[in-house]
């Protein structure tokens, strides 16, 4: 039996990309997987259940996690994956780009993680892990506002982790650099 039998696993952005190689990865290791994006997800196994879900939207969010809290669904792991890339320099980013990358990258994790806080301090164990990118440490040119948006990911994460230390929950922080996903193309 796998450890990750009888566990269940919510992943954002999991129509494609990393997310859907997350979601993929625990649904055959086993877990039940609740797979949430505006798209429903694509050729995953049959222990997914997919979820329309626009995670910028925070009351959209308490909705979803009430009604799959409710169905049974309360996640023993939470993965934030759902991203925008941005590119641009600092005079060529309109406030609709930079209030939709913050949306997406940092405010989503931020709706989810509020949500789930009281059902993970009430079971007094579970594990968040949100990507964020190396580019929220290493500036670059042209990515000044991704590189914000996934540097306050950073510091809500390690916040959230020792806020929720004490009940026994794990923040994680996965940072990768590029990677060939249709977000980067």
């Amino acid at each position: 039996m796998s450890e990750w039998q009888g566990r269940t696993v919510w992943v954002t952005g999991a129509a494609q990309g990393i997310g859907h190689a997350v979601a993929r990865t625990f649904a055959e290791a086993g877990a039940s997987v609740v797979a949430l994006d505006l798209q429903l997800a694509e050729a995953l196994p049959g222990n997914v259940k997919g979820v329309m879900l626009d995670v910028s939207d925070s009351e959209a969010v308490a909705r979803c996690c009430e009604q799959l809290l409710r169905e049974g669904l309360g996640p023993d792991v939470l993965v934030n994956v759902a991203g925008v890339l941005t590119t641009g320099r600092l005079d060529e980013v309109d406030d609709v780009l930079l209030l939709r990358t913050f949306s997406v990258n940092t405010f989503a994790p931020f709706y989810l993680m509020r949500a789930l806080t009281p059902w993970f301090q009430a079971r007094r164990r579970g594990t968040i892990v949100n990507v964020s990118s190396n580019a929220g440490r290493v500036p670059r040119v042209g990515m000044g506002i991704y590189g914000a948006s996934k540097a306050a990911l950073t510091s809500l994460t390690q916040t959230a982790g020792l806020e929720l230390a004490p009940y026994g929950v794990r923040c994680n922080l996965v940072s990768p650099g590029s990677t060939r996903t249709p977000m980067l193309r």
